[in-house]
């Protein structure tokens, strides 16, 4: 058990480790200026302490994007891509179906019956099915 002494002793051994971080400059060890002799040179960073790298331009920034680029192809599956002169297919047709079209048939109906716990059991068997074909 800590007694109110040794509660007071932490408490003066964390302050004086807040102000030698102060006195350092900040938190960034790379950043503090270590310094054996004591010089009248001050060095720019220990004025304006730890920051992230300087903003790019635009110009700098569209040259890396175009740089990244280069040598790589673009990106998306290819398996869903169509290619000029094909047909779609009768699960697509009928995706795209006008809905009361659709509405008196038969799956339709059971579908729009069926209770959420259903719902959310169809899906997890569906999502399964699809990961063990892959």
């Amino acid at each position: 058990l800590l007694t109110p002494a040794d509660f007071f002793k932490l408490n003066e051994l964390k302050m004086k480790h807040k102000v030698k971080q102060l006195m350092e400059g900040g938190k960034r060890k790379s950043d503090a200026i270590q310094h054996d002799e004591p010089s009248d040179i001050v060095d720019v960073n220990f004025i304006t302490g730890p920051r992230k790298k300087a903003k790019q331009d635009y110009e700098e920034r569209i040259e890396s994007i175009k740089a990244g680029r280069e040598g790589r192809e673009k990106f998306g599956h290819k398996k869903g891509k169509k290619t000029e002169g094909t047909s779609t297919t009768n699960k697509e047709k009928a995706r795209h179906k006008a809905f009361m079209m659709v509405i008196h048939k038969k799956n339709a109906i059971t579908k729009k019956r069926m209770s959420l716990r259903d719902r959310q059991i169809q899906l997890t068997k569906r999502g399964n099915f699809k990961k063990k074909k892959k």
